[in-house]
C-alpha cells in the first residue's frame, strides 16, 4: 500500500506475527497476519523476498481500512525456510498461501494480492496459480520476470542494475543493503570487467548463481533463460482478474506497468476493468515529503494518497461497482519555478484537452508530428532535400557514459563519440505524451552494433535534460531501424529545444557491445567501429512524436 498506514476507518484489531504456512512441499514460510477489529473480511496478500517486517505500516494501512493484511516472507528469505532463486517456485508457494487464507475464519472468502516490484511478479504468480481463488490484482513497479527486470526490451542486459541487485540481494538468506554503493566508491572500475560473466568473482558477496540464473545452462551465451513461471503474454490476456496498475514516469519497470496495463484481460469478453495509475515518481512511488524527480519540479499536485486510492478501488471491485480509473500525471518541462507548456498548430492535431496535469485517458495523443534530421544537425518539420553522413567512433574501452536522468547532460556535449540533431526553439506550447518512435539509416563498420537513441530538452539556458530514451541492437547488413522510445507525457517550453542523440553505449547502465562480432558477455576482446547515421529525402532519421493540444 502507498504512502503506508492511510485513514482510520475501523480499529486494528491485532497483529499475529511468525506465523508458519505450509508451502506445498512441506517448507514453512514465515507469515505476519495483520486483522481489523472487524470480522470476517477481504483478505490483502503480499509475498515479499525483502523482509516481512518492512511492510508494517501497509499491514496497519490496511487493517484501519477494514481488510485483513497477509504479508509473507518468499522461500529462503528472512523468516522462511529452503532456498531462494529468484523468480522460481512462487506459483506453488503464492497459490499455497491463498489456499491457506481463504480457508481462515477471519477471511470473508475475498482474497487480494498486492504487491510491489518483485511482489508484484509474486503477487501474478499466485494470482495465476489459482485465479478462482482471488478476487483482483494490485500491481506497483512490477520486476515483472528474469527478462524484463535485467534487460533492456533489445536483449541488452542491464549491467549496472544487475550488479546492484545481485550484490545486495541475492543468494542470501538477508539483504545487505547500501553494499554495492560502498563497493563501487570503493572500486569505482569494477563494471569495466571483461568479461562480464566474471564480474560477479569480484563482487563483495559471494553469489554463486551470479551467471547460471541468466544463463542456467551455459549454452545461451548470457542471455535470458526462458523461465517457466514468468507470466507470459497469453496468459495474461487470458486473466480475468480485475488489476489496477501503479507506475512512476522515472521507475526502471515503467514499461512493464504500461504492458502488464494493455494485455491482462485483452483475450476476455467482457474484459475485466482494469485501472491505471502513473505519476512524476521513481520506483519508491508518491512520496509526501518531495515534489521534485527526474530534475524536473512537478508541484505538491504530482503527491497521491495511493493507499487510499487501493483501498477504494478494491471496494468497488467487492460491490460490483466501477473500478475502471485512469490517472496518469502530464509533466511540465520546467526545471526549478519556471510554469510553461507546448502546443501543435491546431490544423496538426485535432481535439483539445482541459488544463489539468492529472489525465484521465490513456493513450492520451491526438496526432504526430514528425521532425526529420538534416545535414546540418537539425530537427525539422520539413522533409530534408540534401542527403550527408554522420560519423562517430565507438571505443568499447571509452564507452558513451551513462548519467542519471536528473542530471545536466550538458556535462557530456564536449564527447565526440555521438550525433545530435536539434530543433529551431519552440514557439507554442506543446505536449508529447506517448512512446515517439526513432528511424535511423544507419552503417558499422563492426559486425554488430548498438544504437542508443534519446529524447532530450534543451532549456534556452544551455541546461538539458532526458525526456526518454530506447535502444537497439542491429547486425552489420542492418542499414534501417526503427527504435522505440520510453513512453511519457510531458509539455515542453516555447524556447526549449528538442534534441536527438544518437551513439552506440550507456555504460555501465547497459554492458557494451565490444564490436568484435562474439558474445559481449563471455569475452573480453574488442575493437573500435567506426558508425554513420544517415540524413537525406529517402533513406533518412527521422523521430516521430505523439502529440496532444495543450493549451
Amino acid at each position: 500500500m502507498g504512502n503506508g498506514a492511510i485513514g482510520n476507518r475501523v480499529g486494528v484489531g491485532g497483529i499475529d506475527t511468525n506465523q508458519f504456512v505450509h508451502a506445498a512441499d512441506g517448507a514453512l514460510m514465515a507469515t505476519d497476519v495483520y486483522l481489523p477489529d472487524r470480522l470476517p473480511a477481504p483478505a490483502i496478500i503480499t509475498r515479499t523476498p525483502y523482509g516481512r517486517s518492512a511492510l508494517l505500516a501497509n499491514g496497519i494501512g490496511w487493517a484501519r481500512n477494514g481488510f485483513v493484511y497477509i504479508a509473507q516472507d518468499v522461500r529462503g528469505r528472512y523468516g522462511s525456510e529452503g532456498i531462494w532463486i529468484p523468480y522460481h517456485n512462487e506459483r506453488s508457494d503464492g497459490r499455497a498461501l491463498v489456499e491457506w487464507v481463504g480457508e481462515q475464519s477471519w477471511c470473508d472468502g475475498n482474497v487480494i494480492l498486492a504487491g510491489a516490484s518483485y511482489g508484484s511478479f509474486t503477487a501474478w504468480a499466485a494470482a495465476l496459480a489459482a485465479p478462482d481463488l482471488v478476487r483482483a490484482v494490485i500491481s506497483e513497479v512490477p520486476a515483472a520476470g528474469m527478462r524484463q527486470a535485467n534487460f533492456e526490451p533489445s536483449g541488452v542486459l542491464r549491467l549496472a542494475e544487475y550488479v546492484g541487485w545481485w550484490t545486495e540481494h541475492a543468494d542470501g538468506r538477508t539483504s545487505r543493503n547500501g553494499l554495492s554503493a560502498q563497493m563501487l566508491r570503493s572500486r569505482p572500475d569494477l563494471l569495466r570487467h571483461l568479461p562480464v560473466a566474471e564480474i560477479g568473482q569480484h563482487l563483495w558477496a559471494r553469489l554463486p548463481h551470479w551467471w547460471s540464473t541468466i544463463d542456467p545452462d551455459k549454452s545461451d551465451k548470457g542471455k535470458t533463460a526462458t523461465w517457466e513461471a514468468e507470466p507470459g503474454d497469453q496468459e495474461l490476456a487470458r486473466c480475468a482478474l480485475p488489476s489496477l496498475h501503479i507506475g512512476g514516469w522515472y521507475d526502471l519497470f515503467l514499461p512493464q506497468t504500461f504492458h502488464q496495463w494493455a494485455t491482462v484481460g485483452s483475450g476476455c469478453d467482457p474484459r475485466p476493468e482494469r485501472g491505471l495509475v502513473v505519476g512524476p515518481w521513481g520506483h519508491e512511488l508518491s512520496t509526501p515529503n518531495s515534489h521534485s524527480a527526474g530534475g524536473r519540479e512537478h508541484g505538491p499536485e504530482s503527491q497521491l494518497p495511493l493507499g487510499r486510492i487501493q483501498v477504494d478501488w478494491i471496494s468497488r471491485v467487492l460491490a460490483g461497482g466501477d473500478a475502471s480509473i485512469t490517472k496518469v500525471f502530464l509533466m511540465e518541462g520546467q526545471r526549478r519555478r519556471d510554469h510553461v507548456s507546448f502546443a501543435l498548430p491546431e490544423a496538426q492535431v485535432p481535439g483539445s484537452m482541459e488544463d489539468e496535469q492529472w489525465l484521465d485517458h490513456w493513450p492520451a495523443s491526438t496526432g504526430m508530428l514528425r521532425l526529420h534530421a538534416t545535414a546540418d544537425g537539425a530537427l525539422s518539420p520539413t522533409p530534408p532535400d540534401q542527403t550527408a553522413e554522420h560519423h562517430f567512433d565507438y571505443d568499447p574501452l571509452d564507452p558513451f557514459p551513462s548519467l542519471p536522468v536528473h542530471r545536466d547532460r550538458a556535462v557530456l556535449g564536449a564527447r565526440r563519440d555521438a550525433v545530435t540533431f536539434r530543433s529551431f526553439p519552440l514557439t507554442h506550447p506543446a505536449a508529447v505524451a506517448g512512446s515517439p518512435t526513432v528511424r535511423l539509416s544507419v552503417h558499422t563498420t563492426a559486425p554488430s552494433a548498438d544504437w542508443i537513441v534519446r529524447l532530450v530538452q534543451r532549456f534556452d539556458d544551455g541546461h538539458a535534460l532526458e525526456i526518454t530514451s530506447g535502444s537497439a541492437v542491429t547486425e552489420s547488413s542492418v542499414r534501417t531501424l526503427d527504435v522505440v522510445l520510453g513512453a511519457t507525457a510531458l509539455v515542453l517550453h516555447p524556447g526549449s529545444r528538442l534534441e536527438l542523440h544518437v551513439t552506440s553505449s550507456d555504460f555501465p547502465r547497459l554492458a557494451r557491445n565490444l564490436n568484435t562480432g562474439l558474445d559481449r558477455y563471455t569475452t573480453s576482446a574488442t575493437r573500435t567501429a567506426i558508425q554513420t547515421i544517415h540524413s537525406g529525402p529517402v533513406h533518412g532519421c527521422f523521430i516521430e512524436l505523439p502529440v496532444m493540444e495543450y493549451q
